[in-house]
């Protein structure tokens, strides 16, 4: 295409973040219709995504990760915790232990904590719980 002129031009960062309150074709200039690595903060601005980095060595046997749980100790001190293919890991830096197996592999850990008792269940197997991390009964 002989002749044709290549017009370039550039936006900035839309000051009012996402607008969502309009129809995609009354968004005014302040706002953008999509956001790309933005997440909107407590103050309600748009901030850039950071990067994520893997914590510690990767887990033996490479399973995937289906759920990050953390137990908070009375004292403050807090433990992090994985699960993964019917069996939950404890973050010992730089390594993970697995601490817990026998689960259903299938079926996804999900965690609450009540007072200093970090319990776990998947909706097939009995509820478990541990205190310290280590340490899980039902």
């Amino acid at each position: 295409m002989r002749g044709v002129k290549v017009l370039e031009s550039t936006y900035p960062i839309a000051p009012k973040g996402l607008g969502t309150a309009f129809t995609e074709t009354e968004v005014p200039i302040e706002y953008c219709t999509l956001l790309r690595n933005r997440y909107i903060n407590a103050a309600g601005g748009a901030e850039k995504r950071q990067g994520i980095a893997q914590l510690g060595s990767t887990i033996s046997g490479g399973p995937t990760i289906t759920g990050i749980h953390e137990l908070i100790k009375p004292d403050g001190t807090a433990i992090l915790l994985a699960s993964a293919a019917g069996r939950i890991y404890r973050y010992d830096d730089p390594a993970w232990t697995q601490v817990y197996t026998g689960l259903d592999t299938s079926a996804v850990v999900r965690s609450v904590q009540m007072n200093e008792r970090r319990i776990f269940v998947n909706g097939v197997d009995r509820n478990i719980f541990t205190k310290d991390g280590a340490t899980y009964s039902e």
